[in-house]
């Protein structure tokens, strides 16, 4: 269960002094997307599917996420989870993920 969705996108633009104002711009490079997700895996299975969603970040596997945002094309850069007694059979998790495009 997802409780929380962020999402960002940047560009690298490229900057040049000049004697008077402003400094000049030739070049913006768009940036991939990415994805941050917080919530929790629960249940009998909240084991297997940390484990899985490790291997997917360990192989470079190109998923798709599908929640209040549609995330295509993308690759998990980071897992990461914590388990207290405030959750009874599972685990809260964190996930990034960012867009790729294959060559």
């Amino acid at each position: 269960m997802i409780e929380k969705e962020d999402d960002s996108g940047s560009v690298d633009a490229t900057s040049y002094p000049v004697e008077e104002g402003i400094p000049m711009s030739d070049h913006v490079e768009q940036k991939p997307d990415e994805f941050s997700l917080s919530g929790f895996l629960i249940g009998d299975s909240y084991k297997s599917d940390y484990e899985y969603l490790r291997k997917c970040m360990k192989e470079g596997t190109i998923v798709t996420y599908v929640g209040r945002n549609i995330a295509k094309n993308v690759i998990i850069t980071s897992v990461s989870g914590s388990m207290d007694a405030s959750i009874a059979n599972g685990r809260s998790v964190s996930i990034q993920l960012r867009q790729i495009r294959i060559a």
